[in-house]
């Protein structure tokens, strides 16, 4: 008699403990899918001016003077775009221990229209060119190219994992000037 008294008693202990365990796997399961489902997937975006410094990734961005043009080059051999060429004068700096690579470049209008960057170069000075590795605490200085309408628009630098649920950004408001203003940053383009 007494011996099946233990059992009976040891029977609800067993499930009860079985319940417990499962209930807890079931709670660590159910926190772990939470939190694959928020936060750590979401893009980490910075957002400021002309002049200001931002960071994405190892790399940080400072635009230095946007200035518009309605051809590059002279004469016959004038390049003519099909808006107007924006050229964007930046500074990266990569401030980590590595070699690393800039990130691209498009411009976001406020009515969420995008243009990349122009892959052409020539009678650009000091273009930045399609190619950007950086090594360690190295800086570079050059321009950038766009074909756009005049607006206001925001620069987008990405890293190469960037999209909306994933990897770094940096939008830098670029403002319009009056034709015939000084580029906001002293010395940044000719």
């Amino acid at each position: 008699l007494h011996r099946s008294h233990s059992i009976r008693q040891s029977v609800p202990n067993c499930f009860r403990r079985s319940f417990r365990c499962a209930l807890i796997t079931a709670s660590v399961l159910a926190m772990m899918m939470l939190a694959a489902c928020s936060g750590s997937g979401s893009a980490h975006v910075v957002r400021g001016e002309m002049g200001q410094k931002l960071k994405v990734e190892d790399v940080s961005y400072t635009v230095l003077a946007a200035d518009w043009a309605e051809a590059l080059g002279e004469g016959a051999t004038a390049r003519i775009p099909n808006h107007r060429f924006l050229l964007i004068r930046i500074a990266a700096t990569n401030e980590g221990g590595g070699p690393a690579e800039m990130g691209s470049f498009k411009l976001i209008a406020s009515n969420g229209t995008e243009y990349g960057e122009v892959a052409n170069g020539a009678d650009v000075n000091e273009w930045l060119g399609m190619s950007r590795n950086l090594e360690a605490k190295d800086t570079k200085q050059g321009v950038v190219l766009f074909d756009a309408p005049k607006a206001v628009y925001e620069l987008q630098v990405a890293d190469a994992f960037y999209d909306e649920e994933s990897g770094s950004a940096a939008l830098i408001q670029i403002p319009v000037r009056p034709e015939g203003a000084q580029p906001a940053i002293s010395g940044a383009l000719p």
